[in-house]
């Protein structure tokens, strides 16, 4: 082989692994079913349907005395996707992984939590909702309410107890059209519950953001497409430098 060939079938390899190395780094891994310490570490993002996540904020606290808080380890995220909704599941777990209920019961119970993360999104959002399993004996209180921050706007979905008893079963706040086109969101989930003379349990919440459609980013599809156009390209020109030295 000549060393003009030698030195075009390089440039083949080196593009070759360019555009791989161009497809595997765009994608952040897939969610996994993890312990919220793993997602809360430094750097990490993953990727759902339609949504990339990162930059999850400890958990933040606002109890009454005698009322524990959860370590990260107690807090299990469950990622499911279907159709254009992917979903972020939270629910809590004892320190050995069993399922944990947080339950109030005494008037002057409080449990607060607050925990915040980002959210990026392939295309245009279309809706947001909360949800929360929870149970409670009035007057004991619930809320737990989500909001989506972007640079233009606030979206928020929230789930209450709206005053009466209710049997333990999961609630879905409003499904809240989401406007302006934007994909880029803060994402703040802040839980309150209440034992005041009745009682609360609650055993977890989740996260659904629908998005309008499932399309490849076009930056990708032109970095992908540029660089199949430019390995053929180079392959026609080595084949037909061999066929001229035959």
């Amino acid at each position: 082989m000549s060393e003009r060939l030698k030195a075009m079938a390089t440039s083949l390899k080196l593009c070759i692994l360019a555009v791989l190395g161009v497809t595997a780094g765009m994608a952040a891994p897939m969610c996994t079913a993890e312990t919220y310490n793993n997602y809360a570490a430094s750097g990490f993002s993953c990727s759902l349907g339609a949504e990339t996540f990162s930059n999850f904020s400890a958990l933040g606290f606002t109890n009454s005395i005698g009322v524990p808080v959860l370590s990260s380890t107690q807090l299990l995220v469950t990622p499911t996707t279907v159709g254009n909704s992917d979903t972020l599941a939270f629910s809590y777990e004892t320190t050995t992984g069993a399922p944990l209920i947080i339950s109030l019961t005494d008037g002057d119970q409080v449990f607060g939590m607050v925990l915040s993360y980002q959210t990026i999104a392939s295309t245009s959002l279309s809706s947001i909702q909360m949800a929360s399993s929870f149970g409670n004996t009035a007057p004991g209180s619930v809320s737990a309410l989500k909001q989506a921050e972007s640079t233009s706007a606030i979206f928020a979905s929230g789930v209450t107890d709206n005053g009466v008893s209710n049997v333990s079963g999961t609630y879905l706040g409003p499904v809240t059209a989401v406007t302006g086109g934007t994909v880029a969101f803060n994402v703040q989930d802040t839980l309150s519950f209440q034992a005041q003379s009745g009682s609360v349990t609650d055993s977890g919440f989740a996260n659904t953001f629908v998005t309008m459609s499932r399309v490849p980013e076009p930056p990708a599809n032109i970095l992908i497409g540029g660089g199949l156009l430019l390995i053929s390209s180079l392959v026609r020109r080595v084949s037909r430098n061999k066929s001229l030295k035959v």
